[in-house]
C-alpha cells in the first residue's frame, strides 16, 4: 500500500468508537430516529448518516480495517472505483482477509447479477500507522467524514459529542464515567445501577428500550 501520510493508533481510534457509542447510547433515548447512526456487531463499528454513508471499522486486536460508502462521492458512480482492488492493492494478507470476511460485508449492494462490496474510500491501520491507497484528505472527502468524532483525540471528541448531543452536565458526567469503566475492562460485562440509568434523564419507556439495545452492543446492561 501507498501514502502513509500520519500516524493513527489503533487503540485510540477504538477508544474513540467507545466514547462515541456510549455518547450515542445515551441521547438515543432523547432521540429514537438517531439510532441507525451508530451500532456494532462484534468487533465491527458502524456508522451511517441519512445522506447515503454507510461505514465499518472492523478491529482485529492489532490492526484495523475501516471501509466507505458515500452516495455524494463522485466515486460512487465511477464503476472503476466500486472495485475492492483499488483499495487493497499491496496491501498484506491479513489486511485483505479481515476487509473481506468483515467491513466489506457490510457495504454489498447489487452490481448487474452480483452482489458485491460497494466502496468509495478505505484505510488500514498497521502498527500504529495509517495506510491506505488514498491520501488521508481524500479518504476523509470519499468516507471517511462518517468518522468526523471518532479520528478526534479522546478530549476533543468528548467536547465535540456533549456539543453535538446538547448534553446536560450530568449526562456529559456520565458519559466519561461510563467511558472510563469500559475501556479499562474492555472484555468484562457492565451493569449500569438505577442511579446511573437516571442520569440519562428520560422518562420514555421507548426511548429506553433504544437505549438499552445501543448499550447491549457493547456489552453494558442495564439493572432490573
Amino acid at each position: 500500500m501507498k501514502n502513509q501520510v500520519k500516524d493513527l493508533i489503533r487503540n485510540s481510534l477504538w477508544e474513540s468508537c467507545i466514547l462515541s457509542s456510549v455518547a450515542h447510547a445515551i441521547m438515543v433515548a432523547h432521540y429514537p430516529e438517531i439510532a441507525h447512526e451508530r451500532s456494532w456487531d462484534g468487533v465491527n463499528y458502524k456508522r451511517q448518516d441519512s445522506q447515503g454513508g454507510r461505514g465499518t471499522i472492523t478491529f482485529h486486536s492489532d490492526y484495523c480495517v475501516a471501509a466507505f460508502r458515500s452516495e455524494s462521492s463522485i466515486r460512487y458512480s465511477m464503476s472503476r472505483f466500486k472495485e475492492t482492488e483499488n483499495y487493497l492493492r499491496g496491501a498484506p494478507s491479513n489486511i485483505i482477509n479481515l476487509a473481506q470476511t468483515d467491513a466489506f460485508q457490510y457495504l454489498l449492494e447489487e452490481k448487474g447479477s452480483r452482489i458485491v462490496p460497494s466502496i468509495t474510500a478505505a484505510f488500514s491501520i498497521i502498527e500504529n500507522k495509517y495506510y491506505s491507497t488514498d491520501s488521508y484528505d481524500l479518504m476523509y472527502q470519499h468516507g471517511g467524514y462518517l468518522l468526523e468524532n471518532e479520528l478526534l483525540d479522546i478530549q476533543e471528541a468528548f467536547d465535540a459529542l456533549t456539543e453535538e448531543y446538547e448534553m446536560t452536565k450530568d449526562q456529559s458526567s456520565l458519559l466519561w464515567s461510563i467511558f472510563k469503566k469500559k475501556i479499562a475492562n474492555p472484555n468484562i460485562e457492565i451493569l449500569l445501577t438505577k442511579e446511573e440509568i437516571d442520569r440519562i434523564e428520560c422518562d420514555d419507556p421507548e426511548g429506553l428500550e433504544e437505549s438499552r439495545i445501543s448499550f447491549e452492543e457493547i456489552n453494558i446492561h442495564f439493572s432490573n
